[in-house]
């Protein structure tokens, strides 16, 4: 697996709360898996597409990937990673610099925004993260036909 293509989403039920979860999903021209998670403690919304995205990042690299296009529906955190916003949040500090270091390890990165009705599939599966337990995580590989009625809702 040395090019993928990677969509990723955070979810929270209240902005901040306690009921938050990450997802991202690894497309290649064989499968599409999801791996996804319940955060623990009280996150955001950013939060969790944040940890979204660095999870995605630390899994690509673990496999040795080396060529990657990344999308989200958070315009914040995608116009961060491209370096077309600064982070300003406190919070979100640290988890924007580690993922400016992990994305520094790939021979080509590029993130890009798409609204949230081409990432269904994403936002699917980072909705269902919040039915898990606290820190919990988990991956599936996702049914080609299932992701076809995702994307086409």
């Amino acid at each position: 697996m040395k090019h993928v293509t990677v969509y990723f989403d955070g979810a929270c039920t209240f902005n901040p709360g306690d009921l938050w979860g990450w997802a991202f999903i690894v497309e290649t021209p064989k499968k599409m898996i999801a791996a996804y998670g319940r955060g623990h403690g009280t996150g955001t919304n950013n939060v969790a597409e944040q940890l979204a995205l660095w999870k995605a990042l630390i899994s690509l690299l673990a496999s040795n990937v080396k060529h990657v296009r990344i999308y989200g529906d958070s315009n914040m955190i995608v116009s961060q990673a491209n370096r077309k916003w600064k982070c300003k949040a406190p919070h979100l500090k640290k988890g924007h610099q580690a993922i400016r270091e992990l994305a520094e390890q790939f021979t080509t990165i590029s993130f890009e925004w798409k609204p949230r009705e081409q990432n269904t599939i994403a936002d699917y599966y980072s909705k269902k993260a919040l039915t898990l337990k606290q820190g919990q995580q988990t991956s599936e590989v996702i049914d080609p036909l299932f992701a076809k009625k995702l994307l086409l809702n």
